[in-house]
């Protein structure tokens, strides 16, 4: 085993590493509290063993320091009392066992083999616990997935009854992931971006139809009462969604940058990048669709639109990338 020996008395330090030499350990050692705390900091130990009687920090206080460090740290406090009292005390702080000087080689040995049994069965218990955070993990996955699954299938037959609506959040997709393509966005990133574009607009399922379906402009009370749909996703998805990637670019895809969004009003880069992203690509999906009052915006009349909103509604940064990827053809518009 690798042990750290903490005491001021260099005789008593020689005698112990000697013991523990022969007996196949590998020792260092450490002449106060304080150098056996930054030592075992900087190296892997299996067993420290510390005196109770040292200056500066003593071995009290430094089994509660390397406790907080590492709290399966196995401690064997060395004294040279025999007040039941003050072997109490170390066993109270979270000392694995004790030893009384003069040390025997053989009581040595005995308490290092029941710290190589602790040390296994801790070994033991953080593995399943590893394994079974793995498979909890996992299963977790799997049913946020299903749920996903299930909410985009919901969100693709609300578009359906809107032709005008049809395929909207497809499209808002395919934009968002071209801009994180730029972004050099990881594959499992962009999964989590490609979810939240596909239900951003869940919450309208709590939006009346009439409201919804309206060929003319919403009045100012309407408005309102659309404005909710963000909140109400976010808390339609909440329970079974944990990705907070996901759940923060559903609340907040109608935050401005210049702060006069909603549902929250934050600015600039306290809106979190997916909504963002999401925001400006759902407004391109937006000007480029037909709407009942108006048809779909030319190529140039969007670049405007881009321009003239850089850095009050949309990330500047976000709009020179969307502005590139028009420019090369690689955002496709219905004009």
């Amino acid at each position: 085993m690798e042990i750290l020996l903490a005491d001021d008395d260099n005789k008593i330090l020689k005698s112990l590493t000697n013991i523990l030499t022969l007996q196949g350990h590998n020792c260092k050692t450490s002449s106060d509290g304080f150098e056996a705390v930054n030592e075992y900091k900087k190296n892997n130990f299996d067993c420290v063993l510390l005196d109770i009687e040292m200056p500066g920090m003593n071995g009290i206080e430094a089994a509660k320091a390397l406790l907080s460090v590492n709290p399966d740290v196995s401690i064997i406090m060395v004294t040279a009392f025999r007040d039941i009292d003050i072997i109490r005390s170390t066993m109270r702080v979270g000392a694995y066992d004790y030893l009384v000087k003069p040390v025997l080689p053989e009581e040595l040995g005995r308490v290092l083999e029941k710290v190589k049994e602790r040390n296994f069965l801790l070994r033991i218990k953080r593995d399943y616990q590893i394994e079974l955070e793995a498979k909890v993990r996992e299963q977790r996955e799997k049913i946020e997935k299903k749920m996903l699954d299930t909410i985009t299938s919901l969100v693709n037959a609300l578009e359906a009854k809107d032709p005008y609506q049809e395929g909207h959040s497809k499209q808002v997709k395919e934009i968002a992931l071209e801009i994180a393509d730029k972004l050099a966005y990881t594959k499992k990133e962009k999964e989590m971006l490609s979810y939240a574009c596909m239900i951003h607009d869940i919450g309208k399922v709590g939006i009346p139809d009439s409201i919804l379906m309206k060929p003319e402009t919403l009045t100012e009370k309407e408005y309102a009462i659309m404005k909710k749909h963000p909140e109400i996703g976010e808390f339609i998805i909440n329970p079974a969604i944990r990705n907070k990637k996901i759940l923060n670019a559903v609340l907040h895809h109608h935050e401005r940058y210049d702060g006069k969004g909603f549902p929250d009003g934050l600015e600039g880069k306290k809106i979190p990048e997916s909504a963002r992203i999401l925001a400006i690509a759902d407004s391109l999906s937006a000007m480029m669709s037909k709407r009942p009052y108006r048809k779909g915006l030319s190529h140039k009349e969007i670049v405007e639109e881009l321009r003239k909103n850089s850095g009050t509604q949309f990330d500047p940064k976000l709009v020179k990338i969307c502005l590139k990827l028009m420019e090369k053809g690689e955002i496709n518009y219905n004009t």
